[in-house]
Formats: structure tokens, C-alpha cells, sequence
């Protein structure tokens, strides 16, 4: 029997995760664990910057939890958790350090990035998706804040779009 990954996902706000991670556990039959699509459900929207590290925090950890239990079913998972920082991404990979664990980074050029940001607003305010709109204040503390992984940290690299194999330097 193959043996199940864990696939975290990793990319600033607005890159394609979600969109990325869906369609990818549909091909290889895996279960799809988003916290924003978590938090979303929840309150809708409506946690206040204060509180929302907080909560994230819980639902992250709770998402993490429920990975390994399905990890353990022999299903695979896709986790989407943003992880922006490279702490977070290590913490990851120690946390399933047992598990066959993939880290793949949605990568996208500025260009594309204030386009989908744009879309993805537009589709929010039109309640075509479920999603939270992304101000410039958002936007721009994910340009500060967004710690682009290393060669070595990353899997699969999919930039635009487009997928690129990384050798796996770390496992």
C-alpha cells in the first residue's frame, strides 16, 4: 500500500492555495483541510484583528490533530495554512516528521497577484466565493511579512500556475 502524505501548502494571500489545494486533492484523492475555509464557516468574516491570531492558532492546531488522524486512515492530506513564516513551515515539518510530508509553495508574480487579490475581492463582495476581501492594509502586511521559502524547504514549486518538481533535499 502507498504510503499517505501530508501536504502543507504554503503562499501569500490571494496566490491560488486554495484553489491549488482543491483541485489537487481531488486528483490524487486526498482530503482538503483549510483553515481559512475553517474560520470563514465559523464567523464569517467577522473576527476582529485582535482575536483572529488567537482563533487561527486553535484552528490550525485543531487542523493539524485531524490531519493525523486521517494521515493514520492511509488517506492523504492537503493542509492549507498559509505559512508565511519559515518557523511555521518548520514547525510543520517536524510536527509530521513521521508522516511522508511535502511542502508546496504557490508562488505568483506581482502582476498576478494584485489581479487575483482584485478577483478575488470582486468575487467575495458578489458572494460568488466564500473568502475574505483583502484591503491594502492585508495586502500590504503580506508583502512585508511573507517569508519566501528556500530551495531546500520547498517540494513542489508552482509559480502562475505552473508546476516545477523541486529534488527533495530534506527528507
Amino acid at each position: 500500500m502507498k504510503r499517505p502524505k501530508i501536504i502543507c501548502l504554503c503562499g501569500k494571500i490571494g496566490a491560488g492555495k486554495t484553489t491549488y489545494g482543491k483541485r489537487l486533492a481531488s486528483e490524487i484523492n486526498a482530503v482538503y483541510l483549510g483553515s481559512d475555509e475553517i474560520m470563514l464557516r465559523l464567523f464569517g468574516g467577522q473576527v476582529d484583528r485582535e482575536e483572529f491570531d488567537k482563533v487561527y492558532d486553535v484552528v490550525t492546531g485543531y487542523l493539524k490533530q485531524k490531519a493525523i488522524e486521517i494521515l493514520n486512515t492511509g488517506t492523504s492530506v492537503v493542509m492549507e495554512r498559509g505559512a508565511w513564516a519559515k518557523k511555521t513551515r518548520d514547525e510543520a515539518r517536524e510536527f509530521f516528521r513521521d508522516y511522508n510530508y511535502e511542502l508546496h509553495y504557490i508562488d505568483v508574480t506581482d502582476e498576478k497577484w494584485k489581479f487575483q487579490k482584485d478577483k478575488r475581492n470582486m468575487e467575495t463582495r458578489e458572494g460568488k466565493v466564500l473568502s475574505y476581501v483583502i484591503n491594502e492594509e492585508l495586502f500590504e502586511k503580506c508583502r512585508l511579512q511573507f517569508e519566501t521559502p528556500t530551495p531546500d524547504e520547498i517540494d513542489v514549486h508552482v509559480l502562475d500556475g505552473k508546476i516545477k518538481k523541486i529534488p527533495l533535499l530534506h527528507n
